[in-house]
C-alpha cells in the first residue's frame, strides 16, 4: 500500500482475520473474502462505502478528509471482527 514504505510503523502478531473466521464459522469460503463479507458474517453489520470512494487511487499519497475517514472506519471493522473472534476463541 505504501510502495515498500512502512513510515517506521511496525506490527506485532499481524494476524490474517480470514484464516480464524472461517475456522470458527466452518466457512472455508471466507478465506477468500473481503472486509465487508467478514463484517457481515462476525459483527452482523453491512459495510458501505460510497462508490467515489471505492474507485478513488487508494495508492495515491494524498489522503483526502474522506477516505481518511474510510480508513479509519475500515481499521475499526477490523479491530471490532479481531475481537469478536478472539473473544470467540478462535
Amino acid at each position: 500500500m505504501d510502495g515498500g514504505l512502512h513510515y517506521g510503523l511496525t506490527v506485532a502478531n499481524a494476524v490474517d482475520l480470514r484464516v480464524p473466521a472461517a475456522e470458527a464459522y466452518g466457512a472455508r469460503e471466507l478465506r477468500n473474502a473481503g472486509l465487508a463479507v467478514l463484517a457481515r458474517q462476525v459483527l452482523g453489520e453491512d459495510v458501505v462505502k460510497p462508490r467515489s470512494v471505492t474507485m478513488s487511487k487508494w495508492d495515491s499519497n494524498i489522503f483526502t478528509l474522506i477516505r481518511c475517514s474510510m480508513l479509519a472506519l475500515m481499521l475499526l471493522f477490523l479491530f471490532e471482527i479481531g475481537r469478536s473472534l478472539n473473544a470467540a476463541g478462535s
